[in-house]
């Protein structure tokens, strides 16, 4: 399996269910509301550029875009990722897979493709 094909989704969505099943979430803007003072809510993960793109944009945008849900994943206040929710409409993951690379950039990830998976996992880790 490689990064960015068709298993890798299918893993990543997998990884993102359990993610999702877990009491570590947070609904990524009760995250913000909660925590606006924590490393990913208020600053961007880039030590080059410590006060780029916070959070709340990233989520403003997507939900625009058209995502189901956004979660925060954590351990306590440490933000460990972000799981996309993606919809099934096609217009609406065209929208999230063009913000794609400029999230996965912020996180210092590469960017995905439109596998037909049901999340993306955007992770600090």
């Amino acid at each position: 399996m490689k990064f960015g094909d068709k298993k890798y989704a299918a893993a990543e969505d997998e990884r993102a269910g359990k993610i999702l099943a877990s009491p570590d979430i947070l609904e990524a803007h009760d995250w913000v509301k909660r925590y606006p003072k924590c490393l990913f809510s208020m600053h961007a993960l880039d030590p080059n550029d410590p006060y780029g793109t916070p959070l709340a944009p990233v989520i403003t945008r997507l939900s625009k875009a058209g995502v189901q849900r956004l979660v925060v994943h954590h351990y306590g206040r440490i933000f460990l990722g972000v799981v996309v929710v993606l919809p099934a409409a096609a217009k609406a993951r065209k929208n999230i897979f063009a913000i794609d690379p400029e999230l996965s950039q912020l996180l210092l990830q590469r960017a995905q493709k439109d596998f037909g998976q049901k999340y993306l996992y955007y992770s600090t880790q």
